[in-house]
Formats: C-alpha cells, structure tokens, sequence
C-alpha cells in the first residue's frame, strides 16, 4: 500500500540565520525512500490566527530553545515535492533573522530537532549553494546568492 497524498497546501515560515563565518543555520534531513540528504532553513508550520513570521519565531524557540530576534521577510516560495513518495505542496515564507545565544553560535551541529528526524547544523554557504546535499525549496538559494540581506551575530 502506498502512502497517501496531503492533498492540502501547507503553509510554512522558515529563516535565515548566519554566523560571522558565514555558516547558515539548516536543518539537515533525507528522503526515507531515496535516501537522498537535503538541507532546509529552521522552521515550520503557520498556525491560524498567527503571523509567518510570529510563527517563525514559535519555531525556533520549540524547535531550538532559540530566541530569533529582527525578523524580517525576504519573500515567498511555492514547494511542490516529493518526499517518502509522498506529493507535498507548500508556501514557504522565507525571512532573515538574528541569533544571540552563543550556545547555539558556538556549536557546529546541535542536534536532534524534536518531533522529527531532521538534525540542525551549520552548514558553510558555499555548500548550500553548490554542495551534494540541495537546500530546499528551490528558490532559497536563489536569495542567497542574490546578496542576502540577513544581519550576522553581533
């Protein structure tokens, strides 16, 4: 029996975050059916009656123990994928923001990510952009190269 589809569109609110050495923050995952690995910025689901980028902020701080500071957005991604042979589609809301905790700067790999199977590490830029692992949804990459605009650490 195969999976079954969502058959909805699935808002999300993801950010972007680096370090002074140009590290990103992503979530690193891997598709179950092809094993293949891809990296995603830190986020997740909208809420109703929530912003994306309040929701955002909710993330990080379930997600990571994180407080995401100077939220901004960057824009808006539609996702339509494949992934545990399962169709998804999604709208991505994609910002740029700030950590502080020095826990969390100061560590290259932080772990599991509760609830799920994805582990949150810094990741180079370069790798993003060009490495073996793709950074999803396509489009992300995209604001990356474009200059990205996100503040480092202070």
């Amino acid at each position: 029996m195969s999976p079954r589809p969502r058959r909805r569109v699935r808002a999300l609110s993801v950010a972007a975050v680096r370090r002074d050495d140009g590290a990103v923050l992503v979530q690193r995952g891997h598709d179950p059916v092809t094993g293949a690995f891809f990296h995603r910025l830190v986020g997740g689901g909208i809420e109703f009656g929530e912003s994306a980028a309040e929701a955002v902020v909710r993330e990080f701080d379930e997600e990571l123990g994180a407080r995401l500071q100077d939220v901004r957005l960057l824009g808006w991604l539609e996702n339509r994928f494949e992934l545990g042979g399962v169709p998804g589609h999604e709208v991505v809301a994609v910002h740029a923001g700030r950590l502080t905790q020095r826990r969390l700067l100061d560590r290259d790999d932080l772990g599991n990510i509760p609830g799920s199977t994805s582990t949150a590490c810094w990741v180079p830029v370069e790798l993003l952009l060009g490495g073996p692992a793709p950074l999803v949804p396509a489009g992300v990459a995209d604001l990356l190269r474009a200059g990205w605009p996100c503040p480092t650490p202070d």
